[in-house]
């Protein structure tokens, strides 16, 4: 099998039968993004100031972001999970944590 770059994988995830199961069924599907993209490029709080001045430079703006609810959208790539999320098919949990965090990236990985 061909491994799949992150690209792929996301677009493969979004045309997955898993997500077109009946009502009936649920699946809770968590997705660990490493390297270059982070919650804040994925799930974008565009109208948030703080994030604004903190990505001066790799900031999206509002019309490179595909609108959800209150300041918040997806990257405008990602179409097929807007659709979802339209649907009502596809929830975002933003500020996820554990008890007693740490600092550590890595310990933080190994955590999870």
């Amino acid at each position: 099998m061909t491994p799949l770059d992150r690209r792929q994988f996301l677009s493969a995830c979004a045309a997955a039968p898993l997500l077109r199961m009946p009502p009936a069924e649920r699946s809770l599907v968590l997705i660990q993004l490493s390297g270059g993209n982070d919650g804040l490029s994925t799930v974008v709080p565009f109208e948030d100031d703080a994030y604004r001045r903190a990505r001066t430079t790799i900031r999206l703006e509002r019309a490179q972001v595909l609108p959800l609810a209150d300041g918040i959208g997806l990257h405008g790539g990602l179409t097929g999970l807007a659709r979802l999320f339209e649907e009502g098919r596809l929830g975002i949990v933003q500020g996820l944590g554990y008890p007693e965090m740490v600092r550590s990236h890595f310990k933080a990985l190994e955590i999870w």
